[in-house]
C-alpha cells in the first residue's frame, strides 16, 4: 500500500521534466534562474518563462509569464507576515495545472494557510486544504480527487493537535480502477498513550482485507 500521507497531492509526482539533450532553446533554463539579479530587482528567464521579482525586505513580488503564468507576493515584519500566490502552468507533458494560496502569521501566537489546485491533463482533478494555529493547539484538513489512466481516485485528511497533551492525523483514500478499494490510516496520542491503525479493503487487482494495530504507552525510558 501507498503511503497515505504522500496520496493528496498527486499530480505533483508528475511535475518533473525530461532533461536529455534536445533542441529546446530554453532547456538550459531547468537548471535555475539565468538573468540578472542585484538582488533588490531581478529580471531573466526561469523553466521557459519570463522571470521577474523584487524584494525590497518588507515587501517583495516575483511574476513569470510562459511556461508558467504566476504571481506572488508577500509583505513581513519580524514575528508578522502575510502572503499570496496564484499561479497556472501549461505543460506538453502533463497539461494545464492552476493553484492559489495564502497565509498569515502572528510569530507563534496565531496563523494559517489555505491553498486550492485543479489540474486537467494526464491527472484532472482538484484539490484543497488549509490549517490554522493558535499557540500550541492547530487543526488542519484536505482533500481531493483526480482521474487518471488508472482511474478515479479520493483523498481526504484531517489533523488535530495540542501540542504535547493530545493530538490526531487521519487519512483515507478511495480508487476505482487499478486499483479499486479504500483505505483509512489513523495515528493518535493523548498524554504518553498512543495508537496506530491501518485498515483496507480491495478487490482489485487483488482481493485482500487487511487490519493493522498497535498501542502503548511512552515509558519515556531509552
Amino acid at each position: 500500500m501507498a503511503d497515505l500521507d504522500n496520496e493528496f497531492r498527486p499530480e505533483q509526482r508528475e511535475q518533473h521534466h525530461d532533461r536529455e539533450a534536445s533542441n529546446n532553446l530554453c532547456h538550459d533554463a531547468y537548471n535555475g534562474f539565468q538573468g540578472i539579479d542585484l538582488g533588490i530587482v531581478r529580471i531573466g528567464q526561469q523553466d521557459c518563462s519570463l522571470s521577474l521579482g523584487f524584494d525590497f525586505g518588507i515587501v517583495h513580488a516575483n511574476g513569470s509569464l510562459g511556461k508558467h503564468t504566476g504571481v506572488e507576493a508577500g509583505a513581513g515584519v519580524p514575528g508578522a507576515s502575510v502572503d499570496g500566490a496564484a499561479g497556472a502552468t501549461i505543460d506538453e507533458r502533463n497539461g494545464i495545472r492552476a493553484g492559489a494560496g495564502g497565509s498569515a502569521e502572528l510569530g507563534p501566537i496565531a496563523g494559517g494557510e489555505a491553498h486550492v489546485g485543479a489540474a486537467l491533463g494526464r491527472h484532472t482533478g482538484a484539490n484543497a486544504g488549509g490549517d490554522v494555529y493558535v499557540g500550541p493547539a492547530s487543526a488542519g484538513g484536505q482533500g481531493g480527487a483526480y482521474i487518471n489512466e488508472h482511474g478515479l481516485h479520493a483523498r481526504s485528511g484531517a489533523d488535530l493537535e495540542l501540542e504535547g497533551v493530545a493530538g490526531s492525523k487521519t487519512r483515507v483514500r478511495a480508487d476505482i480502477g487499478d486499483p479499486t478499494g479504500v483505505a483509512i490510516k489513523h495515528e493518535g496520542y493523548l498524554g504518553p498513550a498512543y495508537d496506530q491503525v491501518k485498515a483496507g479493503a480491495y478487490v482489485a487487482p487483488h482481493a485482500k482485507v487487511y487490519v493493522k494495530g498497535s498501542a502503548g504507552i511512552e515509558s519515556g525510558l531509552y
